[in-house]
Order: C-alpha cells, then sequence, then structure tokens
C-alpha cells in the first residue's frame, strides 16, 4: 500500500481548505501535550475549555458547503433533546444546564463542519498519519516513563493532587521492587498511555502493508511500543478493543481477496502482542496476573465486576427513576463549574459510564439516540470497507471501522462522549465520510 495511492478525487472545489482540519489536529495535540508544563494553576482549566472551543469555532469559523453527513439529522434529533432538559424540574442551575448543552454540542458539531472541508483521501490520509505519530510518540514516551520515572514521568504531588486517594492503586510494581505510576504518555492521567498504545498498535500493523522501508519499519514498530503501554498500564478493556480492531482489519483485508496481506498483519499483530507481553512481564510484576483474568474467569463475570454492574444499575435503576432524564447540570465538571450542591429538587449524581451520563440528560430517546448515531457511524465505516475499489482507501475505512467499534466498546466502562475522545470520534467519521463519499457513488 502507499499514501501516494490515495489519490485526490473530484468534488473539492468550493470548499474549505483542509488547513482547517489539519490546524484542529493539531490544536488538540497541542492542548493536550500543554497540560503536561507544571504549575499551570488556572491555565489547566483554560486549556481544557480551549481544547472543545477551537470545534465550536469551526463550527461558525468553516464556510458553508459540501455534502451533509447522513447522521447530521440524528445528531440535531440528539442536540434538540438535551436542550429540552433546560425545561426539566430537576434542572441543577441554568448555569450548569446551557454549559451542559454547549458541551455536548462541542464535542458533536464535527459532523456538521468537518464535510465543509476540502478533504480528500489523501488528506484523510494525512490526518490518520498525523494522529499515529503523536500518538506512538506518546506510547514511546511511556515507555520511558516506566525505565526513567523521575525524568519522564508526572511529578507524584502533581497525581496525587489530580487522582486524591485513588492516587496509590495508579501505581505498577516494577521487577525490581521500585513502584510507579502507571504510563501516562502525553496525558497528564497514569494508565492514559494506553488509548495512544492502541491507535498506535491499530495503525502501525497498517503501515507495515506500506510500500517502502521506513514505513513498514516505523509501523512495525509501533506496534509492541503501543502494546507494551497496554499491559503496563492493566487496561483489559483496551487490550481486548484493540485485539478486535485488528482483528477487523485484518478479516476486511481477506474479504477483498488480501490474503497474502492480511496474512502478514496478522503473523506481525500476534508476534508483537507475544513480545510485548514478555517485555511488560519483565519489566512489571502482576501483569500476567492482571491479564491471566481474561482467560482464567468469565469475561461476563470479570466486566460485571468491574464496570458491569454501573450498566446494570442504569438500565434497572436509573432507567425507570429517569425515563425523562433527570435534568441538566447534575454531575460531572458541569456541576462543579456552574452547579450547586445544596438545591434540594436536585441533588448531584455519579455517572460512571456513557449510558448513564445520556440517561441522566435526556432518559430513553437520548440514550437511543446516542447509541443509534454511534452504530450509524460504524455502519457507514464498514460500508466503505467494504464498498470502496481502491484497496488503499479500503484499508483506512477499515481502520477508522475498528477504532469506531473500540470507542463504542468503550461506552460500557467509560463516559468516552463526554471527552476529547468522543469529539475526535466524530472528527474522524465524519472526515472519513468527506473524503471518500465521491468515489463510493461511482
Amino acid at each position: 500500500m502507499s499514501w501516494n495511492a490515495v489519490a485526490p478525487i473530484a468534488g473539492a472545489a468550493g470548499l474549505a481548505s483542509p488547513w482547517w482540519l489539519y490546524g484542529f489536529v493539531l490544536s488538540q495535540m497541542v492542548c493536550q501535550t500543554a497540560l503536561l508544563v507544571p504549575g499551570l494553576g488556572p491555565g489547566r482549566t483554560l486549556l481544557r475549555i480551549a481544547t472543545f472551543a477551537v470545534s465550536l469555532g469551526l463550527l461558525v469559523a468553516v464556510p458553508a458547503g459540501g455534502r451533509r453527513y447522513p447522521l447530521a439529522p440524528l445528531v440535531v434529533l440528539l442536540l434538540a433533546v438535551l436542550a429540552l432538559g433546560l425545561l426539566h424540574p430537576g434542572l441543577n442551575t441554568p448555569a450548569a444546564g446551557v454549559a451542559t448543552v454547549v458541551f455536548y454540542l462541542a464535542i458533536w458539531c464535527p459532523v456538521f463542519w468537518v464535510p465543509r472541508v476540502a478533504v480528500t483521501p489523501l488528506v484523510f490520509a494525512n490526518v490518520i498519519l498525523l494522529l499515529w505519530a503523536f500518538h506512538t510518540v506518546s506510547a514511546a514516551v511511556g515507555v520511558l516513563q516506566v525505565y526513567d520515572p523521575g525524568r519522564f514521568a508526572p511529578d507524584p504531588e502533581f497525581v496525587k493532587q489530580m487522582a486524591g486517594v485513588n492516587a496509590d492503586g495508579l501505581m505498577v510494581e516494577l521487577a525490581d521492587g521500585s513502584r510507579v505510576y502507571r504510563p501516562a504518555g502525553l496525558t497528564d492521567s497514569p494508565g492514559g498511555a494506553a488509548g495512544s498504545g492502541s491507535f498506535a498498535a491499530l495503525v502501525g500493523v497498517l503501515l507495515f502493508g506500506a510500500r517502502g522501508v521506513l514505513p513498514r519499519a516505523l509501523g512495525a514498530a509501533s506496534v509492541p511500543v503501543g502494546l507494551f503501554c497496554i499491559y503496563l498500564s492493566h487496561v483489559r478493556s483496551t487490550l481486548i478493543v484493540t485485539a478486535l480492531s485488528i482483528a477487523g482489519l485484518v478479516a476486511s483485508l481477506a474479504v477483498r481477496g488480501q490474503a497474502g496481506r492480511a496474512t502478514g498483519i496478522a503473523a506481525v499483530a500476534g508476534a508483537a502482542a507475544v513480545g510485548a507481553f514478555a517485555w511488560a512481564a519483565a519489566v512489571g510484576t502482576g501483569v500476567t496476573d492482571r491479564f491471566a483474568t481474561l482467560l482464567d474467569d468469565d469475561p461476563g463475570k470479570v466486566y460485571h465486576a468491574n464496570r458491569g454492574h454501573f450498566l446494570e444499575a442504569t438500565l434497572t435503576e436509573d432507567l425507570p427513576a429517569h425515563p425523562l432524564g433527570a435534568g441538566l447540570g447534575r454531575y460531572g465538571m458541569m456541576h462543579a463549574y456552574f452547579g450547586t450542591p445544596t438545591n434540594p429538587d436536585s441533588p448531584p449524581l455519579w455517572a460512571e459510564i456513557q449510558a448513564t451520563a445520556w440517561v441522566y440528560d435526556g432518559g430513553l430517546l437520548l440514550l437511543l439516540a446516542g447509541y443509534a448515531a454511534v452504530g450509524g457511524a460504524i455502519a457507514h465505516a464498514v460500508r466503505f470497507t467494504l464498498t470502496l475499489r481502491d484497496n488503499a482507501a479500503a484499508a483506512l475505512a477499515a481502520v477508522v471501522a475498528g477504532y469506531d467499534v473500540s470507542v463504542l466498546i468503550s461506552t460500557a466502562g467509560y463516559s468516552t462522549f463526554l471527552s476529547q475522545s468522543g469529539m475526535m470520534f466524530w472528527v474522524l467519521n465524519a472526515a472519513l465520510y468527506a473524503a471518500f463519499v465521491e468515489a463510493d457513488s461511482k
């Protein structure tokens, strides 16, 4: 595969410069990396706000044009349902309610502004490469944080300040008996390198099939580095979704008649998984025991014991209690910054996973609309994977499809669509559509 093979297509005339999209992706990298600067104080909050404010700014700044993303009407419905929460009697404070609506808009609005940009297939490939490079560097930094924590790891006092009483639970023991925080990579959260490792591994196996020695070498190197961070972070769910994503990529190549390439990628991924596991197990104690539970115990029981009980409580308790939502601004950062704990009609709530957050914010309708939109994005990515004539383009679509599935699964353990990850999900899927819809219609 050659990135040059992902040639431009007709239809870009009259659209905004791709630098709007490049600029957005780079801004996300800058904001995330800037959080590592010590002594930011209030500047940390401003950086987190800027992460999402850029998306809102592009919604206004990018000139109109291009095809409408097919899921845009569903997103409008979702935002309308959310906005009705401003009239809910359980509204915590008007400011918290408005802030919640604006926050959702920032995360979901890429479905509106990205298709206005001239996203050719080559532009889309460049975006994937940019993200891969960033996440690979992040994973590599995660490795350095394990080997030389004094120089590369976040300051322990900062971690204790951010994580509170949970800080000690974020540490791993190394083979020499020392204890270090789980690799954070280019994030300010111990274990954050696992997410970067997953993306680095997924795109890395694809690059291994590219033409040229350098792309193949860099791709092959990024896979074990990414997997090492996942193992040392002890995040079993990330390992599972990474394996499923790579398996989906291999299967899509095989279905398209590229059995040789699929076999090669599967072999590289398998060897990297085994090698990285041996590497991580030699460096840190507890790695084998942590991941052995995936084989020794029933996966359903493992999930229920860790995160599944949150989903069960959401469906059996929260949803029946709040079929139309519980009122906006009752949990999370919007409550912390703009809400009040003293409203007797709207006491604080806790949302650990995405389903809980959607039930609190809009009840059953928001829950259904949210998952329908995510499912629709996956369906579009899978369709492009199977129908695009160009193999290089189809491989890119397969990467997004695998990434999408990993994000969907992550919502069972986290509030993904209340984070930067949720916003990037819509950026990539809207860009995928904009890049390949013309080719798909021919």
